[in-house]
């Protein structure tokens, strides 16, 4: 027979210590990597942002009378009150009536937007 020679101390506590420390370096790196990925997005909305400036800065300039005229009109008019009933039936006929290809496309964009909430493993 073959006897097993035991594990010394200094053996014993350096794998407890790597079983701690592991878990922990891997968690910290995903965490690193996921601000990473929110900076990158970040960067890039502000990225695009600066390069598309001189068109939306001249919009704003010139269209700022109509955007006032239009939230008047919606705010203290009862257009408000038909644009939402009209979109609520649209959008309710989408969902539960039509047979055709953009219910589908609907149902698929509302799942979506709500899986964004939930952990990966759950909507993979």
């Amino acid at each position: 027979m073959i006897k097993r020679a035991k594990q010394s101390l200094p053996t014993r506590l350096l794998i407890k210590g790597l079983d701690l420390i592991v878990p922990l370096g891997l968690i910290c790196l995903e965490l690193i990597l996921n601000l990473l990925c929110v900076g990158t997005a970040v960067n890039g909305i502000l990225l695009l942002l600066f390069i598309t400036s001189p068109l939306w800065i001249s919009l704003l300039v010139c269209w700022w009378p109509m955007f006032i005229i239009i939230v008047c009109i919606l705010r203290f008019s009862s257009l408000r009150t038909y644009i939402n009933k009209i979109t609520t039936e649209f959008a309710l006929y989408l969902l539960y009536n039509y047979q055709g290809r953009h219910r589908k496309n609907f149902w698929d964009i509302l799942y979506t937007l709500l899986s964004f909430g939930l952990p990966n493993n759950i909507v993979a």
